[in-house]
């Protein structure tokens, strides 16, 4: 049969799910504390860039009064791209610690990646500036680290103490020398500058050396400690720099800034979305396509859609639900839907206005004319085609719910079962889904059994006869 009408409009579901992986993109780790990394699994393991700075040395310890503190050295830079580490792999690295400012020629720590050597990354750290001499440290040496690419950092100013038997003295630290960048060797802390003397002391001055300045990468600067004036503890260094000097009695210098690590890796993005779609009929997806059946393969790619900046990869769920309305209709006025555990109404063809009562999968008119059959599966209806009733005025057996067909669905034999009936049933017919009689028996008791057994699957109807009543009743066939 046809379809005579398809009702549209019903609501349908939509999930999202995310998983899988698309294209790569790049991923920073920095490092400034701890002893291990382990490789994610997004990653990609066939080439992952280290970059070590060391730390900075620290400024030189004062003790007397004329002393002046030369400033620490930059950390050294090295970097390495590995090429042998597997995901989940935990690898071992030390980040090394800026030189004290206490007494001693304090250097700053080496900072290393996977092993301490040559088969691994490592830069030296920045020396620290011995004792009460105002002369500033070297920075860490890129021929003491190791790495495909290494650049020494940056040395420390130079303290500077000028005597002034009338106008007094004048003494500066030097300014912390900068860790090496990834392009260049770290820059020179700035020496400090005293003077006395002239006509009524006027060109007398103390002035701290700067410390170095440099970008190691995005938002992260090295910046050596500034030189003090007259007395005092020198300045820390940040990020691999050297402390400046201290000045005059019993002052610590500045402490050497920390070493770091950046670790840069591809990594897989992970937003794939597989939408989940019910429908009644006839679906456009994003792609443009327009679907009549049921799909679970086709994708779609949104460029640069998902929130990390990847692709977003749609995969479509499609399911579209068309309800069965083909329909039998036996012995010219029984009608019955052949969808099976969906919902039913019966209209006439008329007017097309739904029979009260009439909702179940077989219908039998009481007056001739036409009729159709509304199903409804998953929120899914259809109506079939018209079917017309030309012998509706044979009278149906009022008390057909005594009349049983069992078991339904059958495999070998069925037993029709009457009971209570005023107008004795005398016969019965089993008849196909083509109308045709495969059987015809008489009815002699209230119980009786019915060979099937060489009937093929399918849908069947009893037909119960009496002197000027009858009734259908279907049976499925396994």
């Amino acid at each position: 049969m046809k379809l005579r009408n398809l009702i549209w409009g019903i609501p349908c579901g939509l999930s999202l799910l995310f998983s899988g992986n698309l294209i790569a993109q790049q991923d920073t780790v920095i490092i400034t504390n701890g002893s291990s990394w382990t490789v994610p699994s997004t990653a990609n393991p066939s080439s992952i860039s280290v970059e070590c700075w060391g730390a900075g040395g620290a400024g030189a310890y004062t003790s007397t009064e004329e002393a002046v503190g030369g400033a620490g050295g930059g950390g050294a830079y090295a970097k390495t791209i590995f090429t042998n580490f597997t995901v989940g792999q935990t690898i071992s690295y030390e980040i090394g610690t800026g030189g004290s400012g206490t007494s001693g020629a304090n250097a700053g720590g080496d900072t290393w990646f996977y092993v301490n050597g040559i088969n691994g990354v490592k830069a030296e750290g920045g020396k620290g500036a011995a004792n009460n001499s105002s002369v500033g440290a070297n920075g860490g040496s890129a021929s003491n680290s190791f790495g495909d690419i290494t650049l020494d950092g940056g040395k420390g100013g130079n303290g500077s103490f000028d005597s002034g038997a009338i106008c007094g003295d004048e003494a500066a630290s030097g300014g912390g020398g900068a860790a090496a960048t990834p392009l260049s060797a770290g820059a020179i802390g700035g020496n400090a500058s005293t003077s006395t003397g002239g006509v009524f002391c006027a060109g007398n001055h103390s002035d701290g050396g700067i410390g170095a300045s440099n970008l190691l990468f995005q938002n992260i600067n090295s910046e050596g400690g500034d030189g003090v004036t007259y007395s005092g503890n020198g300045v820390n260094g940040l990020y691999g720099a050297g402390g400046s000097g201290a000045v005059s009695n019993t002052y610590n210098g500045g402490d050497g800034g920390d070493g770091l690590i950046r670790i840069i890796y591809s990594s897989a993005c992970n937003e794939t979305a597989t939408q989940t779609i019910n429908r009644c009929g006839p679906f456009t997806w994003i792609n443009g396509v327009q679907y009549i059946t049921s799909n679970n393969t086709a994708t779609h790619i949104v460029a640069g859609a998902a929130t990390n900046g990847c692709d977003s990869v749609y995969t479509l769920n499609l399911t579209i639900t068309v309800p069965d309305v083909t329909t039998t209709q036996v012995g010219g006025g029984f009608l019955s839907a052949n969808a099976t555990g969906a919902d039913y109404q019966w209209i006439d063809c008329s007017d097309n206005s739904p029979i009260t009562g009439a909702t179940n999968q077989d219908f039998t008119p009481s007056v001739n004319g036409s009729y159709a059959v509304i199903v409804t599966e998953n929120g899914c209806s259809a109506t079939s085609d018209c079917m017309v009733v030309n012998n509706a005025s044979l009278e149906e057996e009022k008390n057909n719910t005594l009349i049983n067909v069992f078991p339904n669905p059958a495999q070998n034999f069925i037993h029709v079962s009457v009971s209570g009936s005023q107008n004795s049933p005398t016969q019965l017919k089993v008849i196909d889904a083509a109308g045709r009689v495969l059987k015809t028996q008489n009815i002699v008791k209230s119980n009786t059994k019915i060979d099937i057994s060489r009937f093929n699957k399918g849908v069947y109807f009893v037909k119960i006869i009496s002197r000027n009543t009858q009734s259908m009743h279907r049976f499925i066939k396994n």
